[in-house]
């Protein structure tokens, strides 16, 4: 079983939560055979009856992590391949993963080969940003490249949904300045091997590059060695201060474009996979994003409205990250999004999982539209509600919520009656 069947949560004044995420009642789940559906499991909920906390328990249970406030417990018990944790409130509980705990280093794991990934917009300075989330979708996507290039149709259906052109602009600043000092001091004009290494080992002793980090990056450059000094020497000579890229995600292809003949003829994504690794060290800065609307209109990725850059930059990573066998946890999905886009936030969600397979994916939301959207053969719903003891309470659903009005799921599932609910109103006449 790779699906979490009950949640316990005891905290340190001894209130107990037990959250049933599958009705057996209805999950048609065969414990002897294999399924392969991946399934999805709802939690709304008044404020303060513990849905992030919840999240961020399942996300600290997976990782080793102990939170201070509450003990968690999970059935069965299991080992994903991946957890994922997505959300976009500048409040959220879910931990951070390794890439933030290095402090000035751009991207310090191998995202791929994590265990634990945070898509959120907290920062390494623990500020809030959506810049942060989409660098660290384009450092996903750079480092994922090889794995990704044939599920293209899945991240051209996430620029649909937002009524984009399926291209990403990326200017990538190089540091032209730094590389040269660095150069000269020691005695020498241009790069090879053995000094690239050094450069490596002097920015190891100015900043907190940790001994598994510092390995990494001399197996990446081991890799490509050849191809790194010929970009940097190419680079100190030409006096190029940045490379500018185009990023297609059509549906007949999944490409990278240069704005100037590619520095390798033999494969243009060398330049990529390069600029990922010197981006680590600090030689490339920043990505500076411009989007193109369906008429043909570029703007600043700073421009997008905080849902459509949220929409964009946490679906494009999950899309290039999850695997068979995850965990994908999902907080408040509908902050800062439209009805309309509410209302199809969850077959987006589906669409950018079609390629993988018995992945569990749980949300809490206080959106109807949300709920509107769940198909009841492959989901469940669960209420969690205060009693008159404040103590909080979990229930599963059993109304169908799919393709259902706003006014019926406020009435039957929320719980909240309106004067102007049409649905209620047809019940008493």
């Amino acid at each position: 079983n790779n699906k979490i069947s009950k949640v316990y949560l005891l905290s340190r004044d001894h209130e107990e939560i037990e959250v049933n995420l599958l009705d057996f009642d209805d999950f048609t789940y065969n414990r002897n055979k294999e399924d392969d559906r991946n399934y999805y499991s709802i939690i709304i909920g008044n404020n303060g009856t513990g849905k992030s906390r919840i999240l961020s328990g399942i996300a600290n249970y997976f990782i080793g992590r102990k939170p201070r406030n509450y003990r968690i417990e999970i059935e069965p018990r299991f080992s994903p391949d991946k957890v994922i944790a997505m959300t976009s409130s500048i409040s959220d509980k879910f931990p951070i993963d390794d890439s933030m705990r290095n402090i000035g280093i751009n991207s310090s794991v191998e995202f791929r080969n994590e265990l634990y990934t945070y898509l959120g917009n907290r920062n390494k300075t623990f500020g809030f940003s959506s810049r942060a989330l989409i660098n660290r979708a384009l450092d996903i996507i750079f480092q994922t490249y090889d794995s990704i290039k044939n599920n293209r149709r899945t991240f051209a259906h996430i620029f649909k949904y937002l009524d984009y052109e399926p291209i990403l602009r990326v200017h990538s600043r190089i540091r032209h300045d730094k590389l040269k000092r660095f150069v000269e001091s020691k005695q020498g004009s241009f790069f090879n091997e053995n000094l690239f290494i050094e450069y490596i080992n002097d920015q190891s002793l100015k900043t907190d590059f940790n001994k598994k980090y510092f390995n990494d990056l001399i197996e990446s450059y081991q890799g490509n060695s050849t191809d790194i000094v010929s970009f940097l020497n190419d680079l100190l000579i030409s006096n190029r201060r940045g490379i500018s890229i185009d990023l297609s995600f059509s549906n007949d292809e999944l490409s990278f474009y240069e704005d100037q003949s590619s520095l390798f003829e033999d494969s243009r994504i060398k330049t990529y996979k390069l600029l990922s690794i010197l981006q680590r060290i600090g030689l490339v800065g920043s990505y500076d994003i411009r989007l193109i609307s369906k008429k043909g209109f570029e703007f600043k990725f700073d421009e997008a409205s905080s849902g459509e850059a949220n929409i964009l930059s946490s679906m494009l990573a999950l899309a290039a990250l999850a695997q068979d066998n995850s965990i994908i946890l999902i907080d408040e999905p509908e902050i800062s999004l439209h009805p309309h886009w509410q209302y199809k936030y969850m077959d987006l969600v589906r669409e950018t999982l079609k390629h993988v397979r018995r992945c569990h994916i749980i949300v809490a939301t206080h959106s109807h539209f949300i709920l509107s959207d769940v198909p009841e053969e492959d989901s469940t719903v669960v209420a969690l509600q205060k009693n008159k003891d404040h103590k909080v309470t979990s229930k599963i659903i059993k109304k169908e919520t799919y393709n259902q009005s706003a006014d019926f799921i406020l009435l039957n599932i929320f719980g909240i009656p309106t004067t102007r609910n049409w649905y209620l109103r047809r019940i008493i006449s």
